[in-house]
């Protein structure tokens, strides 16, 4: 952040504590914006503004939290694995996949105080991880966990094609995850893209000789 957005940043904190009737010293206050500039400023406007409208107490954490930098919020995440087995495919961010990995036994009960607890720790242990990486200003990083029973990649190549298509994973970075680093409706997509730019080139060359004739 340049001086300019600090300033804004301070001034939109002030606000949303008084309208949370929330007090803060000053010295807080430019500590908590001084944390802040090292993250992207329009990511923080959005995270701030998410903050005031919770309504809970305002802390560096809950704001940070916030922060939408492509890492799914802690209940989305969780919803996202809770009924995974070692059957499916999925694509998941690191601190989510390792956060999966520390209950996925517990998930295996069907007794609900077990999942309760799994869900907890979950909880727990995702919002560290990202706190981590976001202190870091590690950028979110997908990984896919694969499935058993699926010697041809089928279910890797779903899951993979439809995180590109949400938006979730750049394609280059998609086809590095497959197993056998290829995927028909990835090259498919890759293909029609190359057709066009060829396509858009003869456009071009065709366009200039008439202007040249």
């Amino acid at each position: 952040m340049n001086i300019e957005q600090k300033n804004q940043t301070l001034h939109m904190l002030a606000t949303i504590l008084e309208m949370n009737s929330q007090e803060m010293s000053p010295a807080a206050m430019a500590m908590i914006t001084a944390e802040l500039s090292v993250y992207d400023f329009d990511a923080i406007q959005a995270a701030m503004r998410k903050t005031a409208k919770q309504g809970y107490k305002v802390t560096l954490g809950r704001i940070v939290e916030n922060i939408d930098d492509g890492r799914p919020d802690p209940e989305l995440a969780w919803k996202q694995v809770e009924h995974l087995t070692e059957y499916d495919a999925a694509v998941l961010t690191v601190e989510q996949h390792r956060a999966f990995c520390m209950v996925s036994t517990s998930l295996e009960s069907d007794g609900n105080s077990e999942r309760i607890t799994a869900r907890q720790a979950f909880l727990a242990e995702y919002k560290r991880m990202c706190g981590e990486s976001r202190d870091q200003c590690r950028p979110v990083q997908y990984m896919l966990t694969r499935a058993m029973g699926d010697p041809d990649g089928q279910k890797a190549n779903e899951v993979v094609t439809k995180a590109v298509q949400e938006g979730k994973l750049p394609e280059n970075q998609a086809a590095g995850l497959l197993p056998d680093n290829s995927n028909p409706a990835l090259e498919s997509h890759a293909e029609k893209e190359h057709a066009k730019m060829i396509a858009n080139l003869v456009k071009v060359v065709a366009d200039k000789k008439i202007d040249g004739a």
